[in-house]
């Protein structure tokens, strides 16, 4: 009887500690998954910001070889 009472004492703190686990690796995954998703909106803010900041330096360029034809335009920082 006592062995027995031993053996579900053992069972039950290992479901108790695989459902600590449990808890513990959804809220990781939670947060992750938070992480990932403000990832993806500042990776779509920099793509927007990339594109028009070309858009912008093209026009520049246009408007430049426009105004003063024969000049080269230095486009290194």
């Amino acid at each position: 009887m006592i062995s027995q009472s031993d053996s579900t004492r053992d069972l039950g703190k290992q479901w108790q500690d695989g459902k600590s686990l449990v808890k513990k690796g959804e809220s990781i995954k939670a947060e992750g998954m938070d992480i990932n998703a403000k990832g993806d909106v500042k990776v779509k803010e920099g793509d927007r910001l990339i594109t028009e900041g070309k858009a912008m330096m093209q026009e520049s360029e246009m408007i430049f070889k426009k105004r003063f034809p024969g000049q080269t335009l230095n486009t290194n920082p």
